[in-house]
């Protein structure tokens, strides 16, 4: 839903969502619980320049928005708000408009939840929004247990007791998981829960905190702190790292409680991004006497390279791609060799070079197979998911249907921890050799329950939601 809904997932397990064209605003849930129950906060975050202001009896300018919070189990509602959030005034519409956060707590028994949110700018026409989605609340009595990891953007000694305090601290949340080149601290709060249930009474236990890798959980030792304490119902891990020099890329927050024998008691993780361009160079870097006794400087046709570097996209990440797009854009053979040997490097130390040239072989392949007169066989999505995940176990292909788009379905009986995958391609255009991923049941795929009406359309414009799909592919 691109045009009026952006969802800002990467991974998440809360909803993390911005919107776009009128009112554009984040929002996430984190859970926690106190000795009588558990509870949730909502974190509602306004762009101020995306609300309509307007002139007020005092002369000033506010936004005002509608915000709707309903839980229900059950189709029975739990609970629920309803209620106007304001924007700080402004002295003239051409002031600048200040983003404004609201936060709200729930109490909730333990259970499955739908819940929705609704927002409406009082101010402008046809600005209803709507989100959905489903929430679990299982906080035990007898367990040792994280509640949620809430980041925070500021704190402050609590004054007075209001919504935003925890633990004698008032916490302004961070609503995002994305951590720009202007932000370099990241600080958060959690809370361990039950440890005197499962430890002696006020026994000594290890809270060790750390930043990862996402991609292969490999821990970076500039990023790793612990502290002790003894063990109680409810314990607060509030703490900070300077991720000044972390460069750009996806990382793991992980909280963990180890008793005193180093066992792990409870871990928790959190998925968050970093976008830091002046340290992205770091990772790129290779000596050149490594460089040079290397197998990449017989490589010294700048063509040639590019080409090489192109067809790593599909099993390249976000910051590769991004560093890879300005190095070619540079033209730099150097900068050019330096990047594709460390993109190995990084992938094998040993047997680099061994592991190109077998890459090489399936990049060969998908270009003569899958090549269109417009596409390298790399770009296309049959070529791109041959490259990411090997060739298929099997292959339907039909072509000559009279009432369905050409298609091919790939069937995968393992992707790495995932069993009896499959990927749905068509040629809507009929005509040449151009095939779109329609569909997939894999992790991180596009998926689209109506993948077979859209199939079977070729003759007729239909929509039927309620159709299954008689090829027999669970989605």
């Amino acid at each position: 839903m691109k045009k009026k809904i952006i969802f800002i997932i990467c991974l998440f397990f809360f909803a993390n969502f911005t919107f776009a064209e009128k009112l554009q605003s984040y929002f996430n849930i984190r859970t926690f619980k106190t000795l009588e129950s558990p509870y949730l906060e909502s974190y509602l975050s306004v762009i101020g320049n995306s609300a309509v202001f307007v002139k007020k009896e005092n002369g000033k300018y506010q936004a005002v928005l509608e915000v709707t919070i309903i839980f229900k189990e059950n189709g029975i509602i739990k609970n629920f708000k309803k209620y106007q959030l304001t924007s700080p005034e402004i002295k003239n519409k051409n002031s600048y408009k200040p983003n404004f956060i609201d936060v709200q707590r729930f109490v909730l028994e333990n259970g499955i939840y739908n819940y929705e949110l609704k927002i409406i700018d009082v101010n402008a026409e046809k600005s209803e929004i709507n989100y959905k989605n489903i929430l679990n609340l299982d906080y035990r009595s007898n367990l040792v247990q994280f509640s949620d990891i809430q980041l925070i953007e500021s704190f402050s000694k609590t004054k007075k007791e209001n919504v935003l305090s925890k633990n004698s601290y008032d916490l302004i949340p961070y609503i995002s998981d994305f951590y720009p080149e202007n932000i370099n601290k990241l600080i958060f709060y959690a809370e361990i829960y039950n440890t005197d249930k499962y430890l002696a009474k006020e026994e000594n236990f290890l809270i060790r905190y750390f930043i990862e890798r996402s991609d292969k959980e490999i821990i970076l030792n500039k990023y790793v702190s612990f502290f002790k304490r003894k063990s109680a119902s409810i314990i607060p891990v509030f703490a900070e790292f300077n991720i000044e020099n972390l460069p750009s890329g996806n990382y793991n927050l992980v909280i963990e409680a180890r008793n005193r024998k180093n066992e792990l008691l409870k871990s928790k993780k959190f998925i968050f991004q970093r976008s830091n361009i002046k340290k992205d160079n770091l990772i790129f870097e290779a000596s050149k006497e490594n460089l040079n006794s290397s197998f990449v400087t017989q490589i010294n046709d700048a063509e040639i390279l590019k080409e090489n570097i192109k067809c790593l996209y599909p099993i390249s990440s976000e910051i590769e791609k991004n560093y890879a797009n300005n190095i070619i854009k540079l033209n730099d053979i150097e900068k050019m060799q330096n990047y594709f040997y460390v993109f190995w490097y990084k992938r094998d130390e040993k047997n680099y070079e061994k592991l190109w040239n077998n890459y090489k072989k399936r990049v060969d392949f998908v270009n003569n197979s899958y090549s269109t007169q417009v596409k390298k066989g790399y770009y296309t999505d049959r070529g791109r998911i041959y490259l990411q995940y090997g060739s298929p176990n099997s292959v339907i292909e039909s072509k000559h249907e009279p009432s369905s788009y050409p298609y091919e379905i790939w069937h995968y009986y393992r992707l790495e921890d995932q069993t009896n995958k499959r990927f749905v391609f068509y040629n809507q255009f009929i005509v040449g050799d151009e095939y779109t991923l329609i569909h997939s049941n894999a992790k991180g795929e596009f998926s689209n329950r109506n993948w077979e009406v859209i199939l079977q359309s070729r003759n007729e414009m239909r929509t039927d939601h309620d159709r299954t799909n008689s090829l027999n592919f669970k989605t």
